[in-house]
C-alpha cells in the first residue's frame, strides 16, 4: 500500500480499470441469463433498492429476499408476465459479483429518468442482447 500513495491519481485510474475489467466479466456471465420480461421486472422491482457494500457477499440472498417480498405483496411478476418461481431460481443461482453487476445495471438504467419506457432504450446497453424468452 505505501507504493501506491505515492501516486494517487495512478492508483485510482489502476482501480477503475480492474472495478470495470470486473463489470464487463460479470456482464458476459449475465449476457443472455434473463429474459428482456424479467430484466424489467427486476428494473421495477430493484428501482430504489440500495444495498450496503459491507454486506456484497450476501447480496444475492438478500436480492432473492426483496424480490419474494416484493412479489408476495405486490404480485408485479403478472404484469412483466413472467414466472416469479423461474425467476427465482435464477437469483438463487448469483455469485455476489453478478448481484452486484446486476444491481449495478440497474441503478444505470434508472439514472436520469423515472420513466421505464424512455429507459428501454437502455437495456441492451446494460444488460447485453435479450431475448424474449430464455
Amino acid at each position: 500500500m505505501p507504493e501506491r500513495a505515492k501516486d494517487l491519481s495512478a492508483s485510482v485510474e489502476e482501480d477503475l480499470r480492474s472495478f470495470y475489467a470486473l463489470l464487463d466479466m460479470a456482464q458476459e456471465e449475465l449476457t443472455g441469463y434473463f429474459t428482456r420480461n424479467e430484466i424489467l421486472l427486476l428494473c421495477e422491482v430493484f428501482k430504489n433498492s440500495e444495498m450496503e457494500l459491507e454486506r456484497l457477499s450476501e447480496w444475492p440472498s438478500l436480492v432473492v429476499w426483496d424480490f419474494e417480498d416484493v412479489e408476495k405483496y405486490e404480485g408485479p411478476s403478472s404484469q412483466f408476465k413472467t414466472n416469479p418461481d423461474i425467476l427465482i431460481e435464477k437469483l438463487e443461482k448469483l455469485t455476489p459479483l453478478l448481484a452486484f453487476r446486476l444491481l449495478y445495471a440497474i441503478g444505470l438504467f434508472w439514472d436520469g429518468s423515472d420513466d421505464m419506457k424512455k429507459n428501454e432504450a437502455k437495456l441492451e446497453v446494460l444488460f447485453g442482447p435479450l431475448d424474449d424468452q430464455t
